[in-house]
């Protein structure tokens, strides 16, 4: 008797899903060229794998830029705030 698995575990699955995303998002710097860790705009302002920097303030956008190695320079502190939609629009759309 064969016993074998076509379905993938749950944490396989996620991992693939997740890769496949990344390429989607930025092959670049899925690919490792950290060069492509920018913002970038597309419909909305974002960083690496779709990171989106309006939904987010200063203190959350250091956080997650210090997991990963980088930065937020003075110039994007006072920049992000300008963009971003007062918080009692946010929910709206």
């Amino acid at each position: 008797m064969m016993n074998y698995s076509l379905m993938p575990t749950s944490q396989q699955y996620k991992s693939e899903r997740d890769n496949f995303i990344k390429q989607l998002e930025n092959p670049w710097l899925s690919a490792g060229d950290l060069s492509y860790l920018k913002p970038y705009y597309y419909g909305s302002i974002a960083v690496g794998f779709g990171y989106d920097l309006i939904k987010h303030n200063n203190s959350e956008i250091t956080s997650m830029l210090s997991q990963v190695g980088g930065t937020i320079t003075s110039q994007g502190e006072n920049l992000v705030p300008k963009c971003q939609v007062p918080h009692d629009y946010k929910d709206a759309f």
